[in-house]
């Protein structure tokens, strides 16, 4: 319960303030997150984070994950879209998704740096996955190596243009890809 109280006060914040649209609000937007999220980087490290009732929800996203991967060839490549401290990590493991096969993106240094000591052999991208386009030279993620999946878990709500996000997901997938949009809190809790 006090895990769902923090991050449900938490994804309240971040939706009060979520407009789309306004270049200045982006910013305002995401120095928020920054802040917030740096605050909480070690209560989402820790254990607390992902208590025992949410462990089957984080297993049904990552399955939902490797299934979209199922229909294509070769290993799957997976882009977790706020990926945090990289909590859904071991799950893609356990589906049958490697480490090395996953890039994390998430805005948080703090976040990032409890992902990249847990999971050495994923990369991790610090930066606002909504401030580069597809094709742009300074991203980390190309085009040039698509994706199978695009995976949003429990940031969907967070993001200040979703369209945008669901745009330049669709971009980095090569064709039959994927995107998941979950959290393993539920639907009620994300509507709440």
């Amino acid at each position: 319960e006090a895990h769902a109280a923090e991050v449900a006060n938490l994804h309240r914040e971040m939706a009060a303030n979520s407009k789309g649209g306004d270049p200045k609000g982006s910013a305002a937007h995401t120095a928020r997150q920054v802040a917030a999220f740096s605050q909480a980087a070690d209560f989402y490290a820790s254990v607390e984070a992902t208590p025992d009732e949410v462990m089957p929800n984080m297993m049904a996203i990552a399955r939902a994950a490797k299934t979209a991967c199922n229909n294509l060839e070769g290993r799957p490549r997976l882009l977790d879209v706020g990926t945090g401290t990289g909590a859904l990590l071991p799950f893609y493991e356990e589906c049958g998704i490697h480490e090395s096969d996953v890039t994390g993106v998430d805005l948080c240094a703090s976040m990032l740096a409890h992902a990249r000591a847990r999971f050495p052999s994923a990369t991790f991208i610090e930066g606002d996955f909504l401030d580069v386009e597809a094709d742009d030279d300074r991203v980390m993620w190309s085009t040039a190596e698509p994706y199978d999946v695009v995976v949003f878990n429990a940031v969907f709500g967070n993001l200040y243009d979703q369209s945008k996000a669901l745009a330049h997901a669709a971009a980095l997938l090569r064709p039959g890809g994927s995107v998941v949009i979950s959290h393993p809190l539920g639907a009620a809790f994300v509507h709440d």
